[in-house]
């Protein structure tokens, strides 16, 4: 059984304000050229389809016109869940047109999806929400986990536990109590696949960070997922990886784009092609997704040197963080020049020692109103204030001293 697997599109997500939508629109194409190519059994798609819960008509019609150019394109089955970033029954209202196209959405963990036909897939059953399908001749269950919240997962488990003391457990029992009792819907002579949204400790957030929760909660160790699994297809972390403790079945996929500075170093493999042979062994192809607009920072040894290398850049295409080593406050003109050579300048961010800061600071002390006015001023204007202007300047904070006294 071959699986195409993604997640984590953000659909609208911006960078500080800079649109991502021309970046994304690349890789949705890039994805349905892949599909056609591959032609998998079924596609996942594990969460956060988009990056808040109300998103843009934008953000929404990419989507659609992905899922029909997709299923136009292939005879897969394509399975989708939210995550934390998606409203799930915005996310589910479609499902219903979804299935003459071959999509199930899932809206929770528990759904009960119809029995029948989705396009050239078919649902044999549904039992607490893990279907089983025969898709080109082969047979899989799924257990889909949406992004689950504490409180979702109580009301999952509660029935199974005999005392509030029992109740009491954490979020590791309980999640490991949810999965035990969809288990039992596997079969080993047949093809079994986990689609969740999730944290697992231990994973690496970035190539420099091991996680070991967000936030404390909602964090699961991967010996939650059962023996039985034969492929886990995770989505929640942005950096490609392979889940220790589960003997190389469980994968986060990443995110297709580098949706901050935090992730440049990281490669992105969005897609994974994954091969399940008969003998359940796996085959793992990672496909490289093009970079389509770099997140650069750059490290400027002085002002001087990053307006030098602002000229320099100006036609990459690039969105850029700046770090500059000063011994004094970047003046708003030289700021402009650095932003009027190259656009898409995110952030200006001044190093300065603290030495520097000290005695910056010290000086501003020392000096007079008027001398702290006529240097905002000429830093804000590019020119002195006129005497007329720092008369009327002296005029209002001496009034303001009256008022307060």
């Amino acid at each position: 059984m071959r699986i195409l697997h993604s997640s984590d599109w953000h659909l609208g997500k911006t960078l500080d304000g800079y649109s991502r939508i021309e970046e994304q629109e690349k890789f949705l194409e890039f994805f349905v050229e892949k599909s056609r190519e591959i032609q998998p059994d079924i596609i996942i798609i594990a969460g956060d389809i988009f990056d808040t819960s109300n998103p843009s008509a934008v953000a929404e019609k990419m989507f659609y016109d992905v899922l029909t150019n997709i299923s136009s394109n292939t005879s897969s089955l394509i399975v989708i869940i939210p995550g934390n970033h998606d409203s799930p029954k915005r996310l589910a209202s479609a499902k219903l047109l979804a299935r003459t196209h071959g999509i199930i959405i899932y809206e929770n963990n528990d759904d009960k999806i119809d029995i029948g036909m989705y396009k050239n897939t078919e649902v044999l059953s549904c039992n607490d929400g893990v279907i089983k399908v025969k898709v080109n001749g082969k047979i899989a269950n799924i257990m889909a986990l949406p992004y689950i919240s504490e409180a979702r997962l109580n009301e999952n488990v509660q029935d199974l536990f005999d005392s509030e003391e029992e109740n009491a457990r954490s979020f590791q029992t309980k999640f490991e109590t949810l999965v035990a009792k969809k288990e039992k819907f596997f079969n080993t002579d047949e093809y079994n696949i986990i689609i969740a949204h999730l944290f697992t400790t231990r994973a690496r957030l970035s190539e420099d960070e091991i996680g070991y929760s967000i936030g404390g909660a909602y964090a699961v160790d991967a010996s939650a997922f059962p023996k039985s699994a034969d492929y886990i297809a995770l989505g929640h972390i942005h950096k490609k990886q392979c889940i220790s403790g589960v003997d190389k079945r469980a994968y986060y996929c990443g995110s297709p784009i580098h949706y901050n500075k935090t992730e440049v170093k990281t490669a992105k493999k969005v897609i994974l092609q994954v091969d399940i042979q008969e003998d359940k062994s796996i085959d793992l192809t990672e496909i490289n997704v093009p970079i389509y607009k770099k997140i650069e920072i750059w490290n400027a040894e002085s002002i001087e040197d990053a307006i030098k290398i602002s000229e320099e850049k100006a036609d990459e295409s690039s969105f850029v963080y700046i770090n500059i080593k000063t011994d004094r406050i970047i003046s708003n003109e030289e700021i402009r020049q650095i932003k009027s050579n190259k656009k898409d300048i995110i952030e200006i961010r001044p190093i300065m020692s603290i030495e520097n800061i000290i005695s910056t600071s010290e000086n501003m002390l020392e000096k007079s109103e008027m001398e702290k006015f006529t240097e905002f001023y000429k830093e804000k204007n590019g020119a002195e204030p006129t005497k007329n202007i720092i008369d009327r300047y002296m005029d209002i904070i001496s009034y303001e001293d009256e008022e307060i006294t």
